[in-house]
């Protein structure tokens, strides 16, 4: 995102009568563009909410006040951005007080007790409301006597001490830590300083580092509801090979097979249904071959965990049909990855909203698909609910089969002996009742969705 682009978005906002929807921002430098591509970012995170985006700020260099301001805030959440210079003011380019041995010989211990100071505030803001939070992404001034691709043992220290930061702040209930890796990929290294509005502003950032670590904040700040269900393709995509022509062991998904892509596809199938994803086959084959490759004992993925399984010759658009009503969910809830473009253009014709996926022909392209998977169904831990999903839909599918079977005449219900229990809770941290608010679809008459 470009910043005329960023402010075009943030100044949508101005004019909105509605009332604001707050973010704060605490950093120690000056915010300036930071803050523009955090209100941009923001809006095209809730885009169609007319509420406007308030970014809100603090002091500089004054991470801690601005912290505790924050907690006071009233804001829906925080993104926390730290540099060098706030674990201690010797660490930045505008600090005048020497790069000396002797100087900076005080400096970790300084910093430990600074990041002691600041976990504790972010651990108090994070009671109050949701926290994004960004350590330190740019190099390190020339402190050092080392060479510029050499890290001694001081700064090695310094970074130990950042990523235990971010790694108890991680733990933290509400805060969620950017990830580095990520953020790098984005946004290169070496081009993420602006040493002249350093300098002369206080402001540390080149456009597009502030446009990417803004983005990485909005997405760790608000991240979107993660899917609820995919829906796998069997031939060259579960599997390597035709299960119909080369037979239930003639298909491969080991490196022997020359098929280690579509293990790595089964692991993550198998770490989606362990966190409550459903999933489901859809596949144009005999039901019997597909039952028995499925049963093989070293198939990566629990068969017991994917329901129902589709196959058979007809479309697979009516076998996703068959599979959202089984799953009682909505279309907009599910993925679905084939090998073939045919088959996903004509599943996404007859299911607009259900994400289509191609499964790659080559090994080289996996590694981008299992992240883009793990995104769309992106959840920290299961529920209870998600535990039983899976148990309550086969026994809803059971009762049914059973229900068009008997003879539903009078007395029918009666005879099943059903019991049905009621619970009442007032744990404000029931993640239960905030699922069941974003259900209730009905009486939702402006189609906005609460937020945690």
């Amino acid at each position: 995102m470009r910043l005329t682009e960023a402010l075009k978005l943030s100044q949508q906002d101005a004019a909105s009568p509605l009332p604001s929807r707050k973010i704060y921002l605490a950093c120690g430098f000056t915010p300036l563009h930071l803050r523009t591509f955090i209100a941009a970012h923001a809006r095209l995170r809730f885009d169609g909410d007319d509420r406007r985006i308030e970014v809100e700020t603090g002091h500089f260099d004054d991470i801690e006040g601005t912290l505790e301001r924050a907690s006071a805030s009233g804001a829906e959440g925080a993104a926390v951005v730290l540099e060098w210079s706030d674990f201690d003011a010797r660490l930045g380019w505008r600090a005048a007080a020497g790069w000396r041995a002797s100087v900076l010989a005080d400096v970790p211990g300084q910093v430990e007790r600074k990041l002691e100071r600041l976990a504790a505030l972010i651990e108090k803001l994070a009671a109050r409301m949701p926290v994004a939070y960004a350590g330190p992404s740019l190099a390190l001034p020339p402190l050092t006597p080392y060479p510029e691709r050499q890290s001694g043992p001081w700064e090695l220290h310094l970074r130990a001490q950042c990523a235990a930061l971010a790694a108890r702040l991680g733990a933290i209930e509400g805060v969620r830590v950017v990830s580095e890796s990520a953020l790098a990929a984005a946004s290169p290294p070496e081009a993420r300083h602006d040493a002249a509005m350093d300098l002369t502003a206080g402001y540390p950032y080149a456009n597009p580092h502030a446009a990417a670590l803004a983005a990485a904040l909005i997405a760790c700040l608000f991240p979107l509801a993660p899917k609820k269900g995919l829906i796998t393709d069997l031939d060259n995509t579960l599997w390597k090979g035709i299960v119909g022509e080369a037979g239930v062991d003639g298909v491969a998904w080991d490196l022997s097979g020359h098929a280690r892509q579509h293990g790595l596809y089964q692991q993550l199938l198998a770490s989606l249904a362990e966190s409550g994803t459903l999933l489901a086959v859809a596949s144009k084959n005999e039901a019997a071959p597909v039952e028995q490759a499925l049963a093989r004992p070293d198939l990566l993925l629990d068969a017991a965990r994917v329901f129902p399984v589709e196959a058979h010759w007809g479309a697979k658009s009516e076998s996703v049909r068959r599979i959202l009503a089984a799953w009682n969910v909505g279309a907009d809830s599910v993925v679905f990855v084939d090998d073939s473009p045919m088959e996903l253009a004509e599943v996404a014709e007859h299911h607009p909203a259900v994400e289509c996926i191609q499964f790659p022909a080559g090994p080289g392209a996996a590694p981008a698909l299992l992240r883009r998977l793990r995104t769309l169904f992106a959840k920290p831990k299961a529920s209870e609910e998600d535990r039983l999903r899976l148990d309550s839909l086969r026994g809803r599918a059971a009762f049914e089969q059973e229900r068009s079977n008997a003879a539903a005449g009078p007395g029918f219900l009666e005879r099943l002996g059903a019991a049905i229990t009621f619970e009442l809770s007032h744990s404000p941290g029931d993640a239960r009742a905030f699922e069941l608010i974003n259900k209730t679809n009905q009486f939702n008459l402006n189609g906005r969705r609460l937020t945690e």
